[in-house]
């Protein structure tokens, strides 16, 4: 304590070289290495606080060019050439020692002639900064690099990390960078689009639209809004949930979930809800109906992109989403909103994209 206290004394004729010797390293960990009472360490923080203050008070905002290459202090009121500085008085003693180990600037610091710290404070490539404010309390525990974040590899994990709003976002889910988009408002959110197909507006049908292909069309996976796109290998992923959703111009008019199918990446059975759950119902007609996959054998139906919303586990009569004849070369079998009719799309044969997520 009476060497800190003699400290703060010295900083008034000391030079801002010694002054910055001294900033950090004696406000580091010192509880490991000196038994002190915690009345003492308290009152021993409040001064190293002070000592601080003053040290940022005196070099803080110092360091022009010529300084800088004079070796003095940076404008983070950092050491930047090697020196040392040691006060004592009553047999006591505090002395800071910089250390230039391949361009990482450190401190040694020992107190009474006990090894007490070491640690980085400034590296020549790290930006010179001025501080906003001077510190206001003494860390406890010696600065350590920050962890490098974990990449996110589902939506889930974005959500679970923060995520709120649906849109586009980068996971990483082979090592890779990916742009998706996330539903994070539906049932908690924490969905990751593998499929859409956006029935009217999409022409020159092939086997690569439907949600059981193979094809890697994932870059497109990125808005509910007109288009198709697929993610293969959709089993691969590690969902436990799938859902189908139905959208008109962008706005949510259906959705329900259910656990995984282990057709969905083989079968248009892939498509059907095992233990399906409703969790959005904006629909005028064919209320409380599970949005389901045609069958091929449904003579309107194409197999992986025609659903319909209306008889439950029947899956060959009805539909709800489909334009096309049985070979896909007519529009006349346009059946868009003709089970679910939600007001907000005031009839049928309106636009309408059917996606799947998983999660």
């Amino acid at each position: 304590m009476r060497a800190v206290a003699t400290l703060l004394t010295a900083l008034a004729s000391a030079s801002c070289t010694s002054a910055s010797e001294t900033l950090e390293a004696l406000v580091a960990s010192h509880e490991a290495t000196i038994s002190l009472h915690e009345d003492t360490i308290a009152r021993m923080e409040a001064r190293l606080r002070e000592l601080e203050q003053a040290v940022f008070r005196c070099c803080g905002g110092g360091g022009d060019p010529q300084d800088r290459q004079e070796g003095l202090v940076t404008r983070r009121g950092l050491l930047q050439s090697p020196g040392s500085l040691t006060t004592s008085i009553n047999h006591e003693s505090i002395r800071t020692t910089s250390v230039n180990v391949t361009d990482l600037y450190a401190l040694n610091v020992h107190v009474n002639g006990a090894f007490l710290w070491h640690g980085r404070i400034w590296s020549p490539n790290e930006p010179t900064a001025a501080p906003t404010a001077a510190p206001t309390a003494a860390p406890t525990t010696a600065p350590t690099e920050a962890p490098t974040p974990a990449r996110p590899t589902t939506c889930k994990e974005l959500r679970e990390g923060g995520a709120t709003a649906s849109g586009i976002y980068v996971i990483y889910p082979d090592g890779a960078e990916k742009n998706v988009y996330c539903d994070h408002t539906t049932d908690g959110g924490g969905w990751r689009m593998v499929w859409k197909h956006s029935y009217y507006e999409v022409a020159s049908l092939s086997d690569d639209m439907r949600f059981f292909s193979q094809v890697d069309n994932s870059a497109t996976c990125t808005s509910v809004t007109n288009g198709w796109c697929n993610t293969p290998g959709k089993l691969t992923l590690g969902a436990k949930e799938q859902m189908t959703a139905a959208y008109y111009n962008g706005a949510l008019m259906y959705a329900w979930k259910g656990t995984i199918n282990s057709n969905l990446d083989s079968s248009w059975e892939g498509a059907i809800l095992n233990s399906p759950t409703q969790l959005v119902e904006d629909c005028s007609s064919s209320v409380n109906s599970i949005p389901e996959p045609n069958s091929p054998a449904a003579g309107h139906a194409i197999a992986g992109l025609t659903f319909n919303k209306a008889n439950d586990f029947n899956y060959v009569n009805n539909c709800d989403s489909d334009r096309y004849g049985s070979s896909g070369a007519s529009i006349s079998g346009d059946c868009r909103w003709e089970n679910c009719r939600p007001s907000a799309v005031g009839g049928s044969h309106k636009q309408m994209t059917i996606a799947i997520f998983v999660r």
